[in-house]
């Protein structure tokens, strides 16, 4: 137990910096590793983390956000990983590994619609948010069944989270624009109980100093 009777505590940790994060790239399913600066991210995160009980860990099956749970599960030894497909990063289809300034130009009314209206967007030949959205709702909700009263930790991605804000929030796919980004490394603290979800933290990443990064402005 955490200490709260039968309310479960999420911690929402978004990845690290990534490579394709570095070098300004859409990267959705394409599986590429932490920088340095994400690992150090990471481990700061573990280290703002280490005195939380966690009872289970759940990781995007994406190697950027396992690494980021490895950093953080290394304080919490006995911890293992859950691999949750759900939870990972949107597909992005003919976006996937693209610098974000290419796309903008030569899928210029899809990435449109993703930069003004995210609820409504769709990656082209990839993904809708709708179906992210319904996705990750989905775990959540199933993840929170399996561990009334305990404390889990979940390591995603940036679209991802800003989908899971939104539905935590009690907002449609619709509204998704009102949420905002999280940055690398973030903590955003959930609780559910019997009114529901609440967020009590929303993307802290205070602990990580002059190491922060967040995504740019055409994102």
């Amino acid at each position: 137990m955490n200490g709260n009777g039968e309310r479960t505590k999420i911690l929402i940790v978004r990845h690290g910096q990534s490579v394709g994060n570095l070098s300004k790239r859409f990267l959705g399913r394409t599986d590429l590793d932490l920088t340095d600066r994400g690992v150090e991210q990471a481990r700061l995160t573990g280290e703002l983390l280490k005195n939380e009980h966690i009872d289970r860990a759940y990781s995007s099956p994406l190697r950027r956000a396992l690494d980021t749970c490895r950093q953080i599960v290394a304080f919490h030894p006995g911890l293992g990983i859950e691999k949750e497909p759900r939870i990972a990063e949107v597909y992005a289809g003919k976006w996937e590994n693209m610098p974000f300034d290419e796309i903008e130009k030569v899928y210029a009314a899809d990435y449109g619609v993703w930069l003004t209206d995210i609820g409504r967007a769709v990656c082209t030949g990839g993904e809708s948010l709708k179906e992210v959205y319904g996705r990750v709702s989905a775990a959540l909700c199933d993840i929170v069944g399996e561990n009334k009263g305990k404390t889990v930790l979940l390591t995603s991605h940036g679209a991802a989270i800003r989908a899971m804000t939104a539905f935590l929030s009690g907002l449609p796919v619709e509204k998704m624009k009102e949420v905002d980004w999280v940055s690398n490394a973030s903590v955003t603290v959930v609780f559910h109980g019997a009114d529901g979800f609440r967020i009590e933290t929303l993307g802290y990443d205070a602990h990580l100093g002059d190491l922060r990064s967040r995504l740019p402005k055409n994102v």
